[in-house]
């Protein structure tokens, strides 16, 4: 999901903390007793340029085992 916003230009971020158990948001997002919030993600223009970096080819860092 991350990656699929990146692509269009949006700037993300995994986040989790207090707010992830407090009861009034797993009120707002409807979780049992039983459930649970493991993260928010929170999405945005990002207001810089992404910096430039260099891509490592999947090739160089997998081995595959036959």
């Amino acid at each position: 999901m991350l990656l699929a916003a990146h692509r269009f230009g949006l700037g993300t971020i995994w986040r989790t903390g207090s707010l992830c158990y407090h009861e009034k948001t797993k009120e707002f997002f409807g979780l049992s007793d039983k459930g649970a919030l493991l993260g928010l993600i929170y999405v945005g223009y990002p207001d810089m340029e992404p910096r430039h970096v260099k891509k490592t080819s999947y090739k160089d860092v997998t081995t595959r085992l036959s």
